[in-house]
């Protein structure tokens, strides 16, 4: 027996009998039992065979749909390598601005061949050795090898081979369909056809439009300065473009199912709590109410899951976005960032509001129940003075738990950002 049913037990020791103390006990550890069982993060303990196919059904998947068949359609029409036939494909401005960088790269390498020759002739020259000509040809050589080596295109080319989106969406959508399909919130009542698919699919297309407006922007509108040709960009290939639209259709569809079903479980836990609330007329009676805090550490438990998955997801996603910015250089892909960036910090928030309302009713109850046992114990009830002292210390979630699951969180989200100063 826990602290916390020890301290019910002393409180309910008052006035009631043994009779009612057992009745009591089976019907809060009943109401327990029927909690934990409804609780689909168990099916892990319960079913975990399906759970494990079901995952790795769900990775299969996204390989298929997202690495795979866009692989193909790339491999088709030429731009799934770096290579002459994806050059031919960049528009002639960028083709010239690669071929005036070769041309430049090939004529150094020349210069330091020519140097090379002077300084072998220089040192094997007869009868003497001109020492500051040798240092000089030298110090010319080396500044020429160094100015070659950190030379860098003017533009980046990225084909689909080992390019960073290979990773980048199939971990997204796994991610996504894994909180969707395999650890959904529980307790989601039974709803309609307009709330279960029409909702999430609408909110879906939403996403769609405002995750792509700067995608579509970067491709009708040719700005200065840009710095990045992918496989993808409607004028280097647009059989890939229309892929990557599908792909991109299907992530934002995900992520509104996602969103539907965590505002629905947030509904469901908000009206819970105020359901909850008339049950008891005691406060005392509701702190020590044992299937509520199993409820509020099992969602706290689920939240660690279900933040981890999100941020394994959302980590490769907006850190390719942050890298062409920081590191590539191109400005335009900052409004992607930004997007991508808000999508992950939204669905975090819609993951992690049920856990503050629920965290939040019962840290009310408490603070009622302690001012319930404040004030019998200043009348003299040794019985209140026990169980004040046991609720003082009873927590659903250790406080060392709490703290250091936010700050990994939050060191995630914020990480993707550092590629924007690690130039």
């Amino acid at each position: 027996m826990n602290k916390q049913e020890e301290a019910y037990y002393a409180w309910e020791r008052r006035g009631k009998s043994a009779g009612d103390e057992l009745s009591d006990w089976l019907s809060v550890e009943q109401s327990r039992q029927i909690a934990l069982a409804e609780t689909p993060l168990l099916r892990w303990n319960v079913r975990p065979l399906r759970t494990i196919v079901l995952s790795i059904s769900i990775v299969l998947g996204a390989i298929i749909w997202t690495l795979l068949l866009p692989g193909i359609i790339a491999y088709v029409d030429g731009v799934l390598y770096d290579d002459a036939s994806f050059l031919n494909h960049l528009p002639v401005d960028a083709q010239l601005q690669i071929k005036a960088f070769q041309h430049e790269n090939e004529q150094f390498r020349s210069n330091i061949e020519k140097i090379e020759l002077a300084l072998r002739e220089e040192l094997t020259r007869k009868p003497a050795v001109n020492a500051k000509e040798v240092a000089e040809l030298y110090r010319l050589w080396s500044t020429m090898k160094r100015d070659l080596e950190a030379s860098k295109p003017p533009i980046s080319v990225i084909p689909f081979y080992l390019n960073p989106q290979m990773l980048l969406w199939p971990a997204i959508y796994s991610s996504l369909a894994i909180l969707i399909f395999v650890i959904p919130p529980y307790f989601v009542e039974r709803q309609s056809l307009l709330e279960r698919i029409i909702k999430p699919l609408l909110l879906g297309f939403l996403i769609y439009f405002l995750y792509e407006w700067p995608l579509w922007a970067r491709n009708v509108f040719k700005t200065h300065g840009r710095k990045v040709y992918a496989y993808p960009n409607f004028d280097v290939d647009q059989g890939s473009f229309l892929s990557q639209e599908l792909v991109i259709l299907g992530f934002s569809v995900l992520l509104g199912f996602l969103w539907a079903q965590w505002t629905s479980f947030f509904k469901i836990a908000k009206g819970k709590s105020q359901k909850d609330d008339l049950c008891y007329d005691d406060p005392v009676r509701k702190a020590f109410d044992v299937r509520a805090a199993s409820q509020i550490s099992l969602l706290f438990t689920h939240w660690q899951f279900a933040s981890l998955i999100l941020a394994a997801g959302f980590f490769f996603f907006t850190q390719f976005f942050w890298n062409i910015v920081g590191r590539l250089n191109d400005q335009r892909y900052l409004l992607s960032a930004l997007v991508a960036h808000l999508l992950w910090g939204v669905s975090w928030v819609l993951i992690t509001l049920p856990l503050i309302e629920s965290w939040r009713r019962w840290n009310r109850v408490r603070m009622e129940a302690l001012r319930a046992l404040a004030m019998e114990a200043h009348a003299g009830n040794v019985d209140a003075k026990t169980t004040l002292d046991l609720l003082r210390e009873v927590q659903p979630v250790a406080w060392t738990n709490l703290i250091l699951t936010q700050f990994a969180a939050g060191i995630s989200f914020l990480l993707p950002l550092a590629q924007v100063f690690l130039k």
